[in-house]
């Protein structure tokens, strides 16, 4: 990953809405809303995965980690979620 889609995931975590995340409580969202970077920096790995899926959605580039495309990773199950899956 480079600096600048570092960046822009970080952007992106300002510009999600607390209703895109129905993993999270109305109180959990709320604070999600106030602090989303921090929120996500001590949240649970379920959370974070919701999170996570509402950031790639936001990417010009399809994202990867260890050098795998998400969305692949997703196919599989590893995530916790699907392409295309309705928040």
């Amino acid at each position: 990953m480079d600096q600048h889609t570092l960046l822009n995931c970080i952007r992106s975590l300002f510009n999600i809405d607390g209703y895109l995340l129905p993993e999270l409580s109305d109180d959990q969202q709320r604070e999600f809303v106030r602090d989303p970077v921090r929120y996500f920096m001590r949240t649970d790995n379920a959370q974070q995965t919701a999170i996570f899926r509402e950031v790639s959605k936001r990417q010009p580039a399809p994202m990867t980690y260890a050098g795998i495309a998400v969305d692949e990773l997703a196919r599989s199950g590893v995530l916790g979620w699907h392409p295309g899956d309705e928040a």
